[in-house]
């Protein structure tokens, strides 16, 4: 029975690996050779079934955030704030065929799938050392949780709205129903006021979020779990 769960356990780590590996090819900007950069030194070529999901994924987003979110935000196509939730619930389903719990974290997006549940910490993001406890903690189960802000990069936040630098927010935590929905919802909450971004967490069922001001003040919507 053991030899056959670690047999198990390899398949779903190679699936998830080789399916990071793949999506890679298409979404990374700086390989050239990549499908978003071929889209971006041509925009008239035709694209893959998977790179149009997703740039219909973000225009779609772009609407419903009020621009707050915008692949476009650079003046070219960058789906950086989409794609890394879009990897990670591709690796965590294609594992999921093989085990009965997966947990996949990439570039700040975590993914659980599968039985039990995950405790995740939260990072203090006025504080971004590696030897710091987490100041917050949330459980989640067959969920997504993304982090975005300026902890670690510098104000590295643009609104898309105006184009100009942000940083009034240090970090913005979302829990969603997977990986990609918490990607870009915490992306635009670091551009939206505190207010704002409750409100739009409000409206989405089965969210939640933590914001950071780089005052230090926290907020937090009604369904934010604190683990």
């Amino acid at each position: 029975m053991e030899g056959r769960w670690t047999f198990a356990l390899h398949l779903a780590q190679r699936r998830a690996l080789r399916t990071i590996r793949a999506q890679s090819k298409v979404f990374n900007i700086f390989d050239p050779n990549s499908d978003i950069s071929r889209l971006r030194a041509e925009p008239e070529r035709e694209i893959s079934s998977q790179l149009r999901s997703v740039v219909t994924a973000a225009e779609n987003w772009r609407r419903i955030t009020g621009g707050a979110f915008d692949p476009n935000v650079d003046g070219q196509l960058n789906l950086n704030a989409i794609a890394k939730g879009y990897i990670v619930d591709q690796a965590s389903r294609r594992a999921s065929r093989f085990a009965r719990k997966v947990i996949i974290s990439g570039g700040g997006d975590i993914r659980h799938l599968g039985a039990g549940s995950v405790t995740v910490g939260i990072e203090d993001p006025l504080r971004p050392y590696d030897n710091v406890a987490p100041f917050r903690r949330a459980t989640i189960s067959n969920q997504g949780l993304a982090t975005s802000g300026t902890a670690r990069r510098g104000k590295h936040v643009i609104d898309p709205r105006t184009g100009q630098p942000t940083d009034h927010i240090a970090s913005a935590s979302v829990i969603a129903e997977d990986a990609v929905t918490a990607d870009v919802l915490a992306t635009a909450l670091t551009v939206l006021s505190v207010e704002d971004g409750l409100q739009l967490i409000s409206e989405h069922r089965s969210t939640a979020c933590l914001i950071v001001e780089q005052t230090g003040r926290t907020a937090a919507s009604p369904t934010w779990p604190d683990g």
